[in-house]
């Protein structure tokens, strides 16, 4: 849980970056925002690539990776994958659910 609110606290900071205190670009930072929403949205997709999310963005996937790293520390794909091992954790933790069916519920292609 508190993951989520971690990463909302990015996402809020990043769409309105006068009130959190951060000097960015704001193109930059709307677009590293709608990156994390999206991300957030469709991380359980196992098919999800950074070129699909940049193209669903409109921007090259070079751009985006740069845009992601400088301002969140991370990858498009380090992003994703710690969505999907956060959704995982709570689900192992939470539910008696065999470990191969939480890694397809968590958008992992195979364990």
């Amino acid at each position: 849980m508190q993951d989520i609110f971690r990463e909302m606290g990015a996402t809020y900071s990043l769409l309105y970056p006068e009130q959190s205190g951060l000097r960015t670009s704001s193109s930059t930072s709307v677009l590293v925002a709608r990156a994390v929403a999206y991300l957030q949205t469709h991380y359980q997709n196992p098919t999800l690539t950074t070129a699909q999310l940049a193209q669903e963005l409109y921007v090259s996937r070079e751009h985006l990776s740069r845009s992601m790293k400088r301002y969140l520390g991370v990858t498009p794909s380090e992003f994703l994958c710690g969505l999907r091992l956060d959704h995982a954790a709570g689900l192992l933790r939470l539910t008696s659910m065999p470990v191969l069916d939480v890694c397809m519920a968590s958008g992992f292609e195979n364990p």
